[in-house]
């Protein structure tokens, strides 16, 4: 990947043997980079930033992969499969293309999909203090868990307005990048059409308050 990439790793960690009160952890591999933004005034934070703004996703359209995933391990309460195989390629295509729209301004919005897949990333992007919520189609027709929180790699989420929207276009075009829009920002509520219906005020209540009722505080 580095090689791939040209990107260097400066640090990191791997601890295979972690224990506390007789009880171990999985082993955690940990990879320190650092990057630059030039100039930082470009660089965008996870949320929504207004009504009415197209939300999209830049590569496939569609999730699959759930070995080891974090929809596996809480929901299911298992570790097992191994993470989706990278395309090194795909990957640089899609961040190639999102570094394009950051910095040309065509974007107000960028958020992986990791840990959690789609379902994840508009959760994060609505709970924002000053974010709106979002109306969107659950793009392909395969398992609906996969759709929802398929952790496959080369898949950034982005949203921007509508005067934008021939430019974004244009440029995933130009790149190879598959571009489908998902719907719209706005309203007080995450609305995934056909599978959930959710207010904010539930959302953040429960990404506030979550770290403490994880440990029993």
């Amino acid at each position: 990947a580095c090689r791939a990439f040209s990107t260097p790793v400066i640090s990191g960690n791997v601890s295979l043997y972690n224990e506390t009160d007789g009880k171990a952890i999985n082993p955690t591999p940990t990879i320190g980079m650092v990057g630059l933004i030039e100039p930082a005034e470009l660089a965008l934070g996870g949320g929504f930033k207004g009504d009415g703004h197209t939300i999209a996703l830049l590569g496939a359209a569609e999730g699959t992969h759930l070995g080891g995933s974090a929809y596996l391990a809480l929901e299911k309460g298992l570790v097992t499969g191994r993470p989706p195989k990278p395309d090194f390629e795909a990957e640089k295509k899609v961040q190639g293309a999102v570094r394009h729209l950051v910095r040309s301004q065509a974007i107000t919005t960028a958020h992986d999909l990791s840990d959690g897949g789609l379902a994840l990333a508009l959760a994060e992007c609505s709970t924002g203090e000053d974010s709106p919520g979002c109306t969107v189609t659950l793009p392909g027709s395969g398992r609906l868990d996969q759709r929802l929180f398929g952790e496959d790699g080369a898949r950034i989420l982005v949203a921007y307005t509508a005067d934008k929207a021939a430019e974004v276009r244009s440029h995933a075009e130009a790149a190879g990048v598959a571009l489908t829009e998902l719907g719209k920002t706005g309203g007080n509520k995450l609305c995934i059409e056909g599978v959930l219906d959710v207010d904010l005020t539930t959302m953040r209540t429960a990404w506030n308050n979550g770290f403490e009722e994880g440990v029993g505080l």
